[in-house]
């Protein structure tokens, strides 16, 4: 699972490789165990409500999720706390 602290509104869109079944929780149009396809029905132009986002993959993936990068606060993984994008992908 993961969890993304956001802003409120920022733009979110999750794209299956090749299919995944998955829920949601904190974003306008919330996907509850529902089957998303890459070549079908994919997750894009979502929008966050809440200012923490959550994503449960149950079944295929793996996903990749597309958003904002200056809105994003912090990325959990499966208990792994990664941080905000600019500490993700900061040039030293």
């Amino acid at each position: 699972s993961m969890a993304i602290e956001v802003d409120i509104a920022t733009s979110l869109s999750i794209l299956p490789f090749p299919t995944a079944r998955l829920s949601t929780h904190g974003l306008v149009w919330p996907l509850n165990n529902e089957v998303l396809d890459l070549l079908g029905r994919s997750g894009a132009r979502n929008r966050c409500s809440a200012r923490s986002v959550h994503i449960a993959v149950h079944d295929g993936g793996p996903v990749l999720v597309v958003l904002d990068a200056v809105s994003v606060h912090n990325v959990v993984i499966d208990d792994w706390e990664l941080g905000s994008l600019q500490d993700i992908f900061s040039c030293y």
